[in-house]
């Protein structure tokens, strides 16, 4: 599977479709229909041919067979409604205390300049406990709540995580919750873990490997070592509460090589752990450190071992090894079965919009809309509101809406297009087409690789993707 970023992409000759050249085989990418056609021929809005008519093989959708399966004439709908939301996220930062000091960490140096430093504040309950309130009542009960506690360390803060999930459970038992935290490990005692178990908890440990690797950036504050403590953590964890380790376990992993990539893949399926998030060290927004010679590298070693565990059906290793494009790939195959996205009221449906599915509060009270950027502020919400209403969401949005036309509307990916949202964002927190401009380029060389993989996985298995599906990373216990 070496050579899947190699297939012709055919990005600069046309803006308002994709075309992919596979094994001999000519596809095209509509963003209109959201539909992939096979051969050179297939609906156009332009002067370049006239379109084909309803019947022509020639441009027949290569998911017609697809619907036919699935017992549809035509696309499956979205059961969601336009202008519904099916979750919405809060962000907890319970504290700004931390007992690593972490070489990359936003929190640590000062590469990132728009970042705090740890510090010694937590948050307060009464004040999360009133913000809570303004979202589930301002946010319809069908909407699935995610609850994500996040820090500095959060574990430091246990006693808050504790009442606040039991004050979200006695207040808001009839909303769905489901709650995650990101820790580094070091505190998950028996008092701790079987409380986040028995939460159903989804827990996100950071963990580099190999240990040398590991320990070179995962450090405590006196500089020592924290690979061993930690798998000891991990250990305890799947020794005394198996289920929850084999499913609800991800480990959160970190490269600034390929050949990182290549030592902690290895590393990590040696220790039976697949459920794995990996992504480069990035010390500035607009810089990769992963050079176009390590790029190729990484995209060799982890197509091959994909290509591996595809032919031996071992999902494990499947996800493990190319969730880097799986990712996406899964959502495009979502998006040509839900064609307008989870809300056909807007063109832009996968990424995330300020106000619309997502908000974000700091341990000293402060609100942003995302938990990665928090360098940008928006002038909608009032003290002590918490959050903005709902026509103001709904009339940002619609703005949004308006730019995101004028801006990309000849744009081949604009439907599935995963740029954040902070690359439209200026730091005055206003919509710029300069900014924007600035990475598209390189988001639809992207999205033209990940349409090239997941052309070739659907030939050899239109049922890739579903099976995938069926069958998420699961740790060896």
């Amino acid at each position: 599977m070496s050579d899947l970023m190699a297939s012709e992409v055919d990005l600069a000759r046309r803006m308002d479709y994709i075309g992919i050249t596979v094994e001999g085989r000519t596809f095209r990418y509509d963003p209109d229909s959201s539909e992939l056609y096979v051969d050179s021929r297939f609906p156009r809005n332009d002067s370049q041919g006239e379109s084909p008519q309803p019947g022509d093989e020639s441009s027949r959708s290569c998911y017609e067979g697809e619907n036919k399966r699935r017992g549809e004439s035509g696309h499956v709908r979205s059961s969601c409604a336009p202008g519904k939301m099916r979750t919405y996220k809060i962000t907890l930062n319970v504290t700004e205390r931390c007992n690593l000091r972490c070489s990359y960490c936003v929190f640590s140096t000062d590469a990132y300049k728009h970042y705090r430093s740890h510090g010694e504040i937590d948050a307060q309950f009464e004040y999360n406990a009133k913000l809570l309130d303004r979202v589930f009542t301002t946010i319809p009960k069908a909407v699935i709540k995610r609850i994500a506690f996040f820090g500095s360390e959060p574990l430091l803060a246990f006693r808050l995580i504790k009442r606040v999930v039991e004050y979200i459970e006695s207040s808001y038992p009839d909303h769905v919750c489901k709650y995650s935290i990101t820790t580094n490990g070091l505190l998950l005692s028996q008092l701790r873990l079987s409380f986040l178990v028995n939460h159903d908890f989804d827990m996100a440990v950071s963990l580099d490997a190999p240990k040398a690797l590991h320990d070179l950036r995962r450090v405590t504050p006196n500089n020592s070592a924290t690979y061993d403590l930690i798998m000891s953590s991990l250990t305890y964890f799947r020794n005394t509460h198996p289920q929850a380790y084999s499913k609800k376990l991800r480990l959160s992993a970190t490269y600034q090589s390929s050949e990182e990539v290549h030592k902690g893949l290895d590393e990590f399926a040696r220790l039976g752990i697949f459920n794995v998030d990996y992504g480069a060290l990035v010390y500035d927004i607009s810089r990769d450190p992963i050079g176009t010679r390590n790029i190729a590298y990484r995209d060799e070693y982890l197509n091959s071992h994909f290509m591996q565990a595809f032919e031996k059906r071992d999902y494990n290793r499947m996800w493990l090894y190319g969730k880097y494009f799986l990712s996406f790939c899964s959502m495009f195959d979502r998006r040509m079965i839900f064609p307008k996205g989870y809300d056909p009221e807007y063109s832009f449906t996968h990424f995330c919009i300020p106000f619309s599915k997502a908000i974000d509060v700091q341990a000293n009270g402060e609100l942003s809309f995302c938990n990665l950027v928090d360098h940008i502020r928006f002038d909608y919400v009032t003290p002590g509101e918490f959050m903005p209403r709902n026509d103001v969401i709904r009339s940002y949005m619609d703005s949004f809406e308006k730019f995101h036309e004028n801006e990309c509307k000849n744009c081949s990916i604009r439907r599935i297009c995963s740029l954040c949202w902070v690359h439209y964002f200026n730091a005055k927190g206003e919509l710029s087409g300069d900014r924007l401009r600035q990475h598209c380029v390189q988001e639809r060389r992207k999205v033209g690789e990940f349409l090239s993989i997941y052309v070739q996985l659907k030939l050899k298995d239109p049922d890739i993707f579903q099976l995938l599906d069926e069958n998420p990373p699961t740790n060896t216990v």
